[in-house]
């Protein structure tokens, strides 16, 4: 089976320089090819993840453009897909917590599992992106809401007025 991904044709059109006549150099410069930011770089490169995936490559650009483009993206499971939204949805929401307009941002998923996986995932790197900071600001607020558990619980989360 191939497993080559194609970069959209506007991927390399924003005007921004991710196409480069050479491979970029240094930890974290494929991330910041991608128009990644400095926070999330380290965070990134703190969990070990030193280069972006092909599906990464080829969602991220899109995500973090202006305006941002949708995605629609398909590959196997441990391909990366996770931070393929993920990273663009933290960069955008920033590290701290909004009490104004909640919630910013809405994942939906198949499973409980997988539910639980994402929440993981998007609190671990968002915490690497606060490593350092002042303590005047409070970190990004997450409810997991999932079916088969008690409404009065979940009622109770949503109205922590989370971020997320």
């Amino acid at each position: 089976m191939d497993e080559s991904i194609n970069i959209p044709s506007w991927a390399d059109q924003s005007g921004s320089e991710l196409v480069q006549s050479s491979k970029p150099k240094g930890p974290g410069s494929q991330w910041k090819a991608l128009n990644v930011g400095p926070d999330m770089i380290r965070s990134l490169l703190l969990r070990k993840f030193k280069n972006p995936t092909p599906i990464q490559r080829a969602s991220i650009p899109g995500a973090l453009s202006t305006p941002p483009r949708d995605i629609l993206a398909m590959a196997r499971t441990g391909s990366g897909k996770t931070l393929g939204y993920m990273i663009p949805l933290l960069e955008r929401l920033g590290s701290t917590h909004s009490p104004s307009t909640s919630p910013r941002a809405l994942v939906m998923c198949p499973s409980r599992e997988l539910a639980m996986q994402i929440l993981t995932v998007g609190k671990d790197l968002a915490r690497g992106m606060t490593k350092g900071k002042g303590k005047e600001t409070e970190n990004l607020k997450w409810a997991l809401i999932m079916g088969g558990e008690s409404m009065e619980g979940q009622f109770e989360k949503m109205s922590k007025s989370p971020d997320m």
